[in-house]
Order: structure tokens, then sequence, then C-alpha cells
């Protein structure tokens, strides 16, 4: 379900920094905040990472810390993105409900303090999220300071990844019947003819894996199938912290942080139904590489255009290097 557009403006140039406040007392940031103003900064991220030091046990918030700093920033007109944190559950989530996890082959989970480790398709850790971020969103949606939202940080590497939590298993089979609809159009689609390898059933069709050839090479078509189905879990995840920031009645920008990779998907029509600008991390390289910066003027265009801006925010960067 697309989100509503937010009629927000560009009336100045933001400039500023990713702080943690939660790591300061309220004189360490305010000390920070000084040198910021000095260096003409007028904008932070933060909360980008921050769901366990703000729900600290399910359903218990301890907003107390951000607010403060927020009415900080407000007392000198500087600005705040908030981050949804989707990427990072807190402990209580993730390693007291393990059967979230990602797991990288059956029974395999991640290490719950990884960085991306829940499942995107877990119906309880989607269920753990939705819940915070209808409750951080109506916390500071009427804050002066808020600009906008991230949602999550740097999601695409999870289009390549293959996960054989149950509830990913029951999502590719549930996303292979709703796209090829019965196997002869999946066996003529994938061309499994030309290998002897038709299916007679949907629900018996594995997700890529490890093969037994010393070049572990797949199927081409079935590695392709499933990367489409990666991209459309995580443009829906995005749908899902979207729609709920927008129920707990955020009016602010949406966005996420995208890198600069050929195979991000910010130019699909569902990442831009989902949020309202382009969000890009830039890390330069420290050695030449006029490669890059080719590239990276081809990332600049696109995510302009992708969100009909003529403008993007970056969202991290790496400084000195130019």
């Amino acid at each position: 379900k697309a989100v509503a557009k937010s009629p927000q403006k560009i009336t100045e140039f933001f400039f500023g920094a990713s702080v943690y406040p939660e790591l300061q007392t309220r004189d360490e940031w305010n000390a920070m905040l000084d040198h910021f103003q000095r260096a003409q900064m007028n904008c932070v991220r933060v909360s980008e990472s921050s769901w366990g030091n703000l729900e600290t046990a399910s359903g218990h918030y301890e907003f107390g810390w951000l607010q403060h700093f927020l009415d900080d920033l407000e007392k000198r007109k500087m600005r705040a993105i908030l981050g949804t944190s989707s990427y990072v559950p807190p402990q209580w989530l993730a390693a007291g409900r393990p059967e979230i996890l990602v797991q990288s082959h059956p029974g395999v989970k991640a290490h719950p303090m990884a960085r991306h480790a829940p499942c995107l398709n877990h119906p309880l850790y989607r269920s753990a999220l939705r819940q915070y971020i209808l409750a951080i969103g109506k916390e500071f949606k009427d804050h002066p300071t808020v600009i906008g939202w991230q949602l999550g940080n740097e999601e695409e590497g999870s289009i390549k990844q293959i996960c054989y939590n149950p509830a990913c298993e029951g999502a590719w089979r549930d996303w292979l019947r709703k796209t090829y609809h019965s196997p002869e159009q999946f066996n003529r689609r994938l061309d499994l003819v030309s290998w002897g390898m038709k299916v007679d059933s949907l629900g018996r069709v594995p997700q890529p894996g490890e093969g037994v050839e010393e070049s572990g090479a797949q199927i081409a078509a079935l590695t392709l199938a499933h990367r489409h189905f990666r991209r459309d879990v995580l443009l829906n995840f995005f749908l899902m912290q979207a729609a709920a920031l927008r129920e707990a009645g955020v009016q602010q920008w949406i966005l996420t942080d995208w890198n600069t990779l050929w195979d991000a998907v910010a130019d699909d029509p569902l990442a831009a139904s989902s949020m309202d600008i382009a969000g890009l991390n830039d890390y330069q390289p420290r050695e030449d590489d006029p490669t890059f910066w080719m590239n990276f003027t081809w990332q600049q265009d696109m995510h302009r255009s992708a969100y009909g801006r003529s403008h993007f925010i970056i969202t991290e960067n790496r400084f000195g290097v130019i």
C-alpha cells in the first residue's frame, strides 16, 4: 500500500553528523553541539541504532534522554533525522526469542548481537518492530526539530542473502505461487526443460544453495528468481515501516540510507512509494579511482530522478578524502 508523500519543502541546506547521545551525559552532548554550531552544522542523525536504548523491555519505553536531546537541539534551532533502528533489535528480543534470527544454514542461527541478524519475514520480529515504530512515531511526530525518519540502515545487503528460517522458507514458496501460479509456468519461464529439472510442485522448489561442483554454480534462472524474491521482501519491509510511521501521525520525510551499489533497488517504484527522498551513503576511496567517481555520478543522478526531486540526502560520508 502506497504511503502519502510529505509536503515538506527544502528551505535550507542541511549539514551535520550522526550522533549517539545515549553514550553521553547531557553536558557532554551539549558541548558537542556547541562544537557543531561553530562548524556551521545545523542537522544530526540520531536513534539510527538505538532501539534497545529506547525500548528496554517489551512495551517499556524510555524516551526521556532522546526528548532532552531533541529539546537541546531545538534551543539551537538545529534539526534531526530519527532512525527506526530496524537493523539492530534489542537483545531482549534477538537473544530472548532466537527463532526470529536469520539462518545461514538450516538450524544455524545468526548471532543475536550481529547487525541485520533478524529474519525480515518473521512475524514476531515484524510485530515487535511495528509496535516500536508506532510508539516512537507517536512520541516524536510533532517535535519541531524532526525533519525526517530513516528506515533501518544499509538494508539492501539482504537481497543477496539466503535465509533458511522457516518463516523465509514459507515466504519463498508463497512468493513462487504468487509469481508463477503453476509448476508449468515456472518450468517454462526458468527453461528448466533444458536441464531436465522440471518440477511438479512449487511447494518443493528449494531456495538456491551450495552446489557440489567445484564452482558451486547454481541454475542462474533460479538464483535470479530468488534475488527478485528478496527484493520484494525488502521493499515490503520498507513499506511496513513507512506505513507504521504514517499511522503514528508522522508527516516528515521518510528515507533510508542506500549504498552506492549497482544492485541496490533504490529506483524500484515500490521504494519510491514508501519513501519521500533518497538517502545515500557516500564512502569515497582513499586512493585514486576514476571509476568510482564515474559510477558515483550515475548514482547521484539516479537517486535524484528515482524520487522525482532535484536533491537527495547524503546520510553517511567519509571526510578528508577529497
